[in-house]
């Protein structure tokens, strides 16, 4: 196997000309064992409390971060950015053959819909928590601002469908078509 880190693995700790270094605990791999994991090494770690130094063992150092798809959610459906975001990136201007014009448009609009996902959090629960403190916060004081409370009620139902339509595309059935919302057993199967 591989090393990294300095190459001695021993130190006599002695100045000078009297000072000796090799490389002992040398870490040896079956073939199989080489073929399971090809990107193993091993790694000489600083010998702090002795004159040995502690060896660790890296089976799957770096496995690739695979690149993340692209789901389209379909809660940006109700924002009324969306058309102007898929329209602009729509725009692209390709000069190839057809099936290529398509292909380039349709990746500008992931990347578009990506980057506006970044920046625009999307995250219903959070939203509706929310809501529901910014709901509590006028009835506490008075005299009620009851177009206040109205507009915040309305966001709110607004998250709530959001939320619905989340844990509809989530599932990929029509348990909320039927009116089995949000009980233990359907969080509980979506989850696995």
């Amino acid at each position: 196997m591989g090393f990294r880190g300095p190459m001695f693995t021993w130190n006599n700790r002695k100045d000078g000309v009297f000072n000796i270094q090799e490389r002992f605990d040398p870490s040896l791999a079956s073939i199989q064992c080489c073929a399971l994991y090809p990107n193993a090494y091993v790694e000489h770690l600083e010998d702090k409390c002795s004159n040995h130094r502690p060896l660790l063992i890296h089976v799957a150092p770096s496995i690739p971060k695979a690149k993340r798809l692209f789901y389209f959610d379909a809660r940006w459906v109700s924002n009324p950015t969306m058309d102007q975001i898929i329209s602009q990136a729509w725009r692209e201007n390709v000069n190839e053959s057809v099936i290529f014009k398509v292909h380039s448009k349709l990746k500008a609009c992931r990347r578009a819909l990506m980057e506006w996902n970044k920046s625009n959090s999307s995250n219903s629960k959070k939203r509706i928590v929310q809501l529901e403190l910014d709901l509590a916060r006028p009835k506490e004081t008075l005299p009620w601002n009851l177009e206040r409370v109205k507009s915040i009620k309305k966001d709110l139902m607004g998250e709530i469908r959001n939320e619905e339509k989340y844990w509809e595309q989530k599932a990929g059935l029509n348990w909320l078509k039927s009116r089995d919302k949000n009980t233990f057993y359907f969080h509980a199967r979506v989850i696995q």
